[in-house]
């Protein structure tokens, strides 16, 4: 068995975050993405829960990544009437 971790380096990892989440159908603009030795924090903002939900599952599941530290937070919701 390969261990897909070792082989690559923190700049292909995050290479393939970012092609990842712009094939997502869902904007994560205002989310940065720090990657070291293979762990990723990501920090910024979202608008839903489910966003943040959905940004730590298709970024763990990227190859390469050993974990996800996930700093987002919501933004205020905005008055709805």
């Amino acid at each position: 068995m390969i261990d897909h971790m070792s082989t690559m380096d923190d700049a292909d990892v995050a290479e393939r975050i970012a092609s990842t989440l712009d094939a997502s159908p869902h904007t994560f603009a205002d989310v940065r993405v720090e990657v070291s030795d293979g762990f990723v924090t990501l920090t910024g903002a979202v608008d839903w829960q489910f966003q943040q939900r959905l940004l730590r599952r298709t970024v763990g599941n990227v190859e390469g990544v050993g974990g996800v530290a996930d700093l987002t937070v919501l933004r205020r919701a905005r008055h709805r009437r």
